[in-house]
């Protein structure tokens, strides 16, 4: 249709279940066309310059909206909730307009999280004792100020993308309601103030430095670190609640800081993914304490080491992005209780042989991946792979042919 993305111009090219959508400025007629080619449509992105383009059969499995450069949000409700009557959340990103009542229509309807990206400076009087929900998102180059306006007793998840005082922070959302907080885009922190949200189970930094204090956080049964150096590793062994912990992409996060974290004891998942100065040896330390269910290594040095992992009751394993050769497919092959492994089938340096012997060997924790292989006329084999949970992520590769490449991926 004319004046449409080419993302809705070509709906019935996506997979059905495509799970989130950017649909752009939407026009009379889409609503239907994506509800009928993307029924599991949990996520739904769009410009709304025409309440009538949301006209037609509602989206019930939308369960958060994303509206953009909108205004006047109170006065399109009616024909929102209509529309998504499933609807969780909603999020105005670069509203031209805010007022208080475009605050209050989502609160009135039951929604239960609201998010603010860049709102216009002018619409802050607005936020003034305003009760936020129970889930408030902002993103601004200056949260503090609105911070400091809304009214917090509700808000038990919080995530604020933008330079943040933590002090100003705690002492605005102090006591036990405040249960999960994210801070993106304000390194370096300091995490000793945040000991004032006695109700913390789980924090979520991007980017971080140190994080000092971070040791006072006893009650977090979550933590997730993304970049800078990582924490301390003395800090990180006092919170020994954790059940989940997630260091991704932390530079000096080494064999070292790898002993203490094992010995959390009610670890369950650990993520250590793309953290440069671990080596293969450093993977024995899991056999000094009892390991994690649910291990991942995405982009860590392990060639060589997985014998380490053997035995010690793994059910789900992340290698993805790690370069694994045939010796390590092998180990593989031979660990038991694996339920979901998930890693690059088509590795360059593993062979036809011992890739097939692995799909044999973990059936079942390599189900969502679905192989296939065909001769060429040259002699060669092509290999193709199918993430069945993401049909679109093809990968295929040629072994064995002259001159034999990547087809594509």
């Amino acid at each position: 249709m004319r004046g449409e993305t080419p993302t809705l111009q070509h709906l019935p090219d996506l997979p059905r279940d495509t799970a989130a959508l950017d649909a752009g400025l939407l026009q009379p007629g889409a609503l239907d066309r994506i509800a009928r080619n993307l029924p599991a449509l949990r996520a739904l992105r769009l410009m709304l310059d025409d309440p009538a383009a949301l006209a037609g059969p509602p989206l019930p499995s939308v369960r958060r909206l994303e509206l953009v450069r909108t205004a006047g949000l109170a006065g399109r409700w009616p024909a929102l909730a209509v529309a998504f009557p499933g609807l969780r959340s909603i999020d105005l990103v670069r509203p031209t307009r805010l007022t208080a009542a475009d605050l209050k229509a989502p609160a009135d309807h039951g929604l239960e999280g609201l998010g603010l990206v860049e709102p216009p400076p002018e619409a802050r009087p607005a936020l003034s004792g305003w009760p936020a929900p129970s889930r408030f998102r902002l993103e601004a180059p200056d949260p503090d100020p609105w911070l400091a306006a809304i009214d917090p007793v509700a808000v038990s998840d919080l995530t604020v993308r933008g330079p943040t005082a933590t002090g100003a922070l705690a002492d605005r959302f102090a006591g036990p309601v405040l249960r999960r907080l994210r801070i993106f885009g304000s390194a370096p922190l300091d995490a000793a103030p945040l000991k004032a949200l006695t109700g913390l189970e789980a924090l979520i930094v991007e980017p971080a430095g140190p994080l000092p204090g971070l040791g006072a956080l006893r009650g977090l049964r979550t933590l997730e670190i993304i970049g800078g150096p990582g924490p301390d590793p003395i800090a990180l062994a006092r919170l020994r609640r954790l059940t989940r912990l997630r260091l991704e992409g932390c530079a000096a996060f080494d064999g070292g800081a790898l002993t203490l974290t094992v010995g959390l004891p009610a670890l369950a998942a650990l993520d250590v993914s793309h953290s440069p100065a671990l080596v293969p040896t450093d993977l024995m330390v899991f056999h000094t304490a009892t390991a994690p269910r649910a291990l991942a290594l995405r982009g860590v040095a392990v060639s060589g080491g997985l014998t380490h992992l053997r035995g010690l009751g793994i059910t789900r394993l992340d290698l993805r992005d790690c370069a694994l050769d045939g010796g390590d497919f092998a180990e593989l092959a031979a660990m038991q209780g694996l339920e979901r492994l998930e890693l690059d089938l088509l590795a360059w340096r593993v062979g036809r042989v011992d890739r097939e012997a692995l799909l044999v060997a973990q059936p079942d924790a390599l189900a969502h991946y679905r192989y296939s292989s065909r001769p060429l006329p040259d002699g060669g084999v092509e290999e193709t792979v199918v993430d069945v949970a993401r049909p679109w992520r093809t990968h295929t590769r040629v072994e064995g042919a002259v001159d034999a490449a990547p087809l594509h991926d």
